[in-house]
């Protein structure tokens, strides 16, 4: 497992013990997998060269903020942006 997908399955993980119930990844065109199987969420995610989102949802369906991510860079460049609210900055802060 390269470094990229060490800090995404850093990121996914962190994302579920902060209260994620389940995470939508996209990529630019459509849904790649909706889950909340850690496995199965690196596994979709192909390390292609498009940026993918990773969306939260807690389990109300309540989208808790979303993750953007390039599975191609280096790991330090890897999420490249977040949304700004307590959740986002909480699983941020948690694995920087």
């Amino acid at each position: 497992m390269t470094n990229t997908f060490k800090k995404i399955e850093s990121l996914i993980k962190t994302a579920f013990n902060c209260g994620a119930s389940y995470i939508v990844v996209q990529d630019t065109e459509m849904m790649v997998i909706k889950s909340n199987d850690v496995t199965a969420i690196l596994n979709a995610i192909d390390g292609g060269d498009e940026e993918i989102g990773i969306n939260c949802y807690d389990a109300d369906k309540k989208c808790l903020g979303w993750f953007g991510v390039y599975p191609f860079e280096d790991a330090d460049d890897a999420i490249f942006d977040y949304s700004d609210n307590k959740f986002c900055n909480k699983v941020i802060t948690a694995i920087n």
